[in-house]
């Protein structure tokens, strides 16, 4: 989708005091072109982020998954799982042939 707003490359074009050589190119600081989208790699492993939270409803299969794993009952949890998956299929089928 095509929109009438500037690149970034050209802003920082516009805003670098630097000289620059087209086309987004400026000059670094040792004195090579840098274009700002080949170093995008650099910058993002730079930044730090907060890591997500597990859903409650995760937390709570897993927590299943253990106690079920730790009693030996495996086989019980593997059929509960494929009982909620085969409600989901035929409720969609369900949806579909409607």
């Amino acid at each position: 989708m095509l929109t009438k707003e500037p690149s970034f490359a050209s802003l920082l074009v516009k805003q670098s005091p630097a000289m620059h050589y087209g086309h987004g190119w400026i000059m670094g600081e040792d004195g090579k072109p840098w274009h700002p989208c080949h170093s995008q790699d650099e910058l993002l492993s730079e930044l730090t982020t907060r890591k997500r939270r597990k859903s409650k409803c995760m937390q709570r299969k897993v927590k299943w998954f253990i106690s079920f794993v730790t009693e030996g009952r495996v086989i019980q949890y593997l059929k509960m799982i494929c009982s909620v998956v085969i409600r989901r299929c035929r409720a969609m089928a369900v949806t579909f042939s409607r």
